[in-house]
């Protein structure tokens, strides 16, 4: 029995060691089929425009947006969390989307609903790592192959786009594809590989455009090799999805780009539904390829953000190559080992350069000692001619280093043309999206890592035979920096920002060039022609005020340069000290708890600057916590000297007049240039029940009323002002109520008093 038990593992053992590769591939693909098809399906970024596509083209086999498409998302409760339309000039909409990867949706969607749609992405995803194991199995161990190809996708941001309704896996794939068929057909020199390879690149091109700069090397060495026949099928073929794609478009749409025409963006509201269609438009236009408001995505004229835009591309916060796709690293060891060995090449030529030079010089001396006894004119023509000797042979060397030099590159060239030809795609994508869409080159808002890095797969056939060592050292790199993104890929994909306060994103540089497109949600704040981000964990946005606890840094961006800036701050529970810095200047000051300090600060120099941006940045540092308000005007010299701080809650409009809820704690900042009473009126109505409205200026009682919950108090009362900043509070007693709690209501907000027409002194302020 024992003697069979042994066999039996022998047996397992070789069988397991003949089949493991295709037991970690059904492994890998199982695990996508279960994650995708039981993961929660989301309409964040443009799902709900690929969704509805996708629905229309099964249903009604038309891209084209009518009532009946709205109402079957109504009816599947998956309404858009936005949408893309094109108007046309009879009225009629149209996705403003590319379609293909809608069509090709479809049988999943049809059979499986709308996890179809990510089990295609996790199909996709699978296919691709297959790709990539075939591919490098030429060079490497079938082990070594296998986990390249798999840890190169999982740990990368690729990841987390199996759970988007979107097209970046889709274009991943097609890249991928369609270059792998290409190398196929390189090898091979059978042209069907060549041709399927020019399909496919024809409908990555219609899916994304810039995809066309990997097709043109390829075509273009066709035309090197002088292969006129197949470079002219080659393009046909690649043209013919493009024609019926495009063609097809502008036959209904009236634009041939999905990003012409009359474009317009749905947030909330839809045509068709509440009211509005196409004569009561509720959507908002965008850039259009069509129309002059195209500079609100490309700028070719603001040179000065491209070195920056490549350093971001590789090392930025949000964007970085590096970060969120590690394993383009070893992409790079052909190129390191070719840069150390031509160095060392060089190094040993000079050392050989430097024996061959001594040795003349002995020559030289020997003879120049024998001919000593020679008469003079003798001895110095033979020294002369020594020299010209040695010139020729200096120039004889260098000639050949040189030439030698050129042999190793042409070799190198000849060696690894199929590699450099993707490199040059890989290069040409970048500088595409780092120069032409200089402004928004990764995807934002929403985007996980670089969301147009779509080159990703690509970088794989650069990689050579890799050892150990190497595949270690890069798993480690993505570990570190992977690990807040991929164990929660629903979560970040929910808001791309969450990981940016952990390590080591907290620490990397963030993209001033992209500053308008990142997804800091409910951490900025406009303020006039200021746009203030809150970058870290340390300062929230609380209302029209950032509570900051401890040492925060906050950005500050303006489209024009900024003259004067002021700062509003105070201590939220205690006695304590703050430092600011802005720029070169820094302040230090004593906070005491129910006063407020302020600073106007004036020529400030930003971090960072272009023809769309001038950014600054402040640091504000505490031992406890305070808040800190911000304007771009003087509050010395403004027409209205009031500034809302806590506890207010947005404008509401009440019959024509604005009004504010507040909760029972809320105060405002009134600047005063000399000690002095001035008058205080507005109309207040409480929530729910009659309260006790009490009103302090620098915590010291002025003035109480009661407040109707049914009918508006008009109030009057006297300030007692001091020079400088005040602090006014509207405190209730009795506390506040939340309507959820009281009525049938999703309302959860604290509300106490609402209040109308406040006006200090002589100007009025905005409710």
């Amino acid at each position: 029995m024992i003697g069979g038990f042994f066999i039996s593992f022998h047996y397992l053992r070789k069988i397991t060691r003949a089949h493991y590769v295709k037991i970690i591939l059904a492994s890998v693909l199982l695990f996508l089929v279960l994650a995708t098809m039981h993961a929660p399906v989301y309409r964040w970024a443009d799902a709900g425009t690929y969704y509805m596509q996708i629905q229309s083209i099964s249903n009604d086999f038309d891209i084209r947006y009518e009532s009946k498409d709205i109402n079957r998302a109504l009816e599947d409760n998956f309404i858009p969390a936005g949408m893309f339309l094109i108007k046309t000039d009879d009225g009629e909409y149209y996705y403003g989307k590319e379609f293909t990867f809608a069509m090709f949706a479809v049988p999943f969607y049809k059979l499986f609903g709308i996890n179809g749609v990510l089990l295609l992405n996790g199909l996709m995803f699978f296919s691709m790592i297959l790709i990539g194991y075939r591919y490098l199995q030429k060079q490497n161990e079938d082990k070594i192959a296998l986990a390249i190809s798999a840890l190169y996708f999982f740990l990368s941001a690729a990841f987390v786009y199996i759970f988007w309704l979107h097209a970046e896996i889709y274009n991943m794939f097609l890249l991928m594809s369609g270059m792998f068929l290409w190398i196929t057909y390189f090898r091979s020199n059978d042209p069907k590989y060549l041709f399927i390879s020019s399909f496919i690149f024809g409908i990555a091109v219609a899916a994304k455009v810039p995809n066309m700069v990997f097709f043109v090397p390829l075509f273009f060495y066709e035309l090197y090799s002088k292969r006129y026949h197949t470079a002219s099928l080659m393009a046909i073929v690649f043209a013919l999805p493009l024609v019926v794609v495009y063609g097809y478009f502008f036959m209904h749409a009236e634009t041939f780009s999905f990003y012409g025409g009359n474009r317009l963006y749905y947030a909330q509201n839809f045509p068709f539904v509440g009211g509005y269609d196409s004569v009561n438009e509720i959507g908002r236009s965008l850039f259009s390829v069509s129309q002059s408001n195209i500079d609100a995505l490309i700028n070719t004229n603001n040179i000065k953000i491209i070195p920056y835009n490549l350093f971001y591309y590789f090392f930025g916060s949000f964007t970085g190559m590096f970060w969120y796709y590690p394993f383009v690293l070893l992409s790079a060891i052909p190129v390191l080992k070719f840069a150390y060995h031509k160095t060392k090449s060089n190094t040993n030529s000079s050392n050989r350069y430097s024996s061959s030079s001594s040795s003349n010089t002995n020559t030289n001396t020997t003879t120049n000692n024998h001919n000593h006894n020679h008469n003079h004119n003798h001895n110095h023509n033979h020294n002369h001619n020594n020299h010209n000797n040695n010139n020729n042979n200096n120039n004889y060397t260098n000639i050949r280093h040189f030439s030698t030099k050129t042999s190793e590159i042409k070799d190198y060239i000849n060696s690894n043309t199929d590699k450099i030809l993707i490199a040059t795609g890989i290069v040409l994508y970048i500088l595409f999206f780092a120069i032409i869409v200089g402004y928004n080159y990764w995807g934002g808002t929403h985007a996980v890592g670089n969301r147009y890095f779509y080159v990703y797969p690509l970088f794989l056939f650069l990689i050579p035979k890799v050892n150990l060592k190497q595949l270690l050292l890069v798993t480690l790199l993505a570990g570190v920096t992977l690990n807040p993104v991929i164990l929660d890929p629903i979560g970040n994909s929910a808001n791309p920002s969450i990981h940016q306060t952990s390590f080591p994103y907290s620490y990397l540089p963030i993209e001033y060039t992209q500053l308008n497109y990142l997804p800091f949600w409910e951490r900025d704040h406009i303020t006039g022609d200021l746009k203030v981000y809150a970058v870290d964990e340390n300062s929230k946005l609380s209302e029209n005020v950032f509570m900051i606890n401890g040492s925060t840094n906050l950005l500050l961006r303006s489209e024009n340069k900024t003259d004067v800036i002021s700062i509003v701050i105070g201590a939220q529970d205690k006695d304590t000290s703050v430092s600011l810095k802005l720029g070169k200047q820094e302040y230090d000051m004593d906070l005491k708890e129910d006063e407020v300090n302020y600073l106007v600060l004036t020529e400030m120099k930003p971090v960072y600057n272009d023809k769309k941006s001038y950014v600054y940045k402040l640091s504000v540092s505490s031992p406890e916590k305070v808040w800190i308000s911000i304007s771009d005007s003087n509050i010395e010299t403004a027409s209205n000297p009031v500034l809302l701080l806590s506890n207010w809650y947005e404008i509401e409009d009440w019959g024509g007049i604005p009004t504010r809820w507040t909760s029972n704690n809320a105060t405002i900042a009134i600047y005063s240039s000399e000690n002095m009473n001035t008058s205080l009126d507005f109309r207040a109505i409480s929530y729910g029940r009659s309260v006790n409205l009490e009103m302090y200026t620098n915590g010291l009682l002025e003035h109480g009323v009661n407040v109707s919950s049914t009918t508006f108090s008009d109030v009057q009362t006297t300030l007692h002002l001091e020079k400088g900043m005040n602090v006014v509070r509207f405190y209730v007693p009795e506390g506040y109520l939340r309507p959820q709690d009281v009525e049938n209501s999703v309302d959860d907000r604290y509300m106490s008093v609402a209040f109308q027409n406040i006006t200090f002194g002589s100007p009025a302020m905005a409710a």
